[in-house]
């Protein structure tokens, strides 16, 4: 049906799909399996058949669009299944396989974005008009409702461009820029653009990720900055902080380094005192050892006179002995 896919019927598929996991799963193959197939092609007119609809339109126009929306209840389904945990991870490979291979235009992804988050509003809007804001907002009094602007698109959806931004295919990385374009578009508070911004700003300055990963995050911001009013001054703001942070930290090194150096030259000069207070030590075991020597040689020769000297005195006696026993 394309786009003209009944929001009633979206509601139902994504309510079937958020209270079971099995129909959630037979569905993500079935997308997987059709994402063979890409954008059809339309036999448009020439610009001499070229006529307008009762609005003025150009019916080529609308074929056009028709062409580039035909997948919008896939996308929708995809989106839906990104909120769910358990099948987040399959979600986003399909989308990439989809991407990858041209199944998915931009247009239908502006489409499904734009919706989900303009119901999300209303949805919003009558709760708070139903009475069922907060107590907190209830005493207030005076002050005006604000609708609220968290949506739960917006993370997972975020969460899928950081993934594709990984991505080895050329066209998928391609696509990221697209898709934070249209987040742009779609998500136009303070809050989401922040949050856009300083994650992009942090993957292109940031030393962790590759050249490569880098690189697109710059590409990004670069495309962004050129596209959107007022995303200039942000982006330098965080450039800046994210320079002054830098800086810090190599302010910390630098002074760890420099203690590092100190220490290292303390250590130095100790070692080599320990080294001149051995070679003191064994100079002086070396001169006991050889005066040790020295006193035992002496006391050898002492020991070998008196042996030889009471040998003559042995003899001597002999000598009497057998004289007297000659007489």
């Amino acid at each position: 049906m394309g786009a003209t896919v009944s929001p009633r019927v979206l509601d139902v598929v994504r309510s079937t799909v958020s209270s079971d996991m099995d129909v959630g799963k037979a569905l993500l193959r079935d997308i997987d399996m059709d994402c063979e197939c890409n954008e059809p092609d339309i036999a448009l007119p020439t610009s001499s058949t070229l006529f307008e609809d009762q609005d003025g339109v150009a019916i080529t126009e609308q074929l056009h669009l028709a062409a580039a929306c035909w997948r919008v209840a896939d996308v929708d389904i995809l989106v839906e299944m990104l909120t769910i945990p358990s099948l987040r991870t399959e979600a986003q490979q399909v989308f990439e396989r989809a991407i990858a291979k041209g199944a998915f235009g931009e247009h239908s992804v502006v489409m499904v974005l734009e919706r989900r988050h303009t119901q999300r509003l209303i949805m919003d809007s009558r709760c708070h008009l139903n009475g069922l804001q907060s107590v907190e907002a209830s005493l207030v009094g005076s002050k005006d409702i604000a609708v609220s602007e968290d949506d739960n698109d917006f993370p997972v959806v975020l969460g899928l461009a950081e993934a594709l931004a990984l991505s080895p295919d050329v066209r998928v990385r391609e696509f990221v820029s697209t898709l934070y374009a249209v987040m742009f578009k779609v998500y136009c508070g303070e809050a989401y653009r922040e949050r856009m911004l300083r994650g992009l700003v942090e993957n292109a300055t940031s030393n962790v990720h590759t050249p490569v990963d880098s690189e697109l995050g710059m590409d990004i911001l670069t495309f962004l900055v050129g596209e959107e009013e007022g995303t200039a001054k942000p982006v330098l703001c965080m450039m800046r902080e994210a320079v002054e942070l830098a800086n810090a930290d190599r302010a910390i090194l630098y002074q760890k380094l420099c203690t590092n150096v100190e220490e290292m030259a303390l250590a130095r000069k100790e070692r080599q005192e320990e080294i001149s207070n051995l070679i003191k030590e064994k100079l002086t075991l070396s001169q006991k050892a050889i005066e040790a020597e020295n006193a035992q040689a002496r006391l050898k020769v002492s020991w070998f006179r008196l042996f030889a000297v009471r040998n003559i005195q042995c003899f001597h006696w002999l000598s009497c002995l057998e004289f007297c026993y000659e007489g």
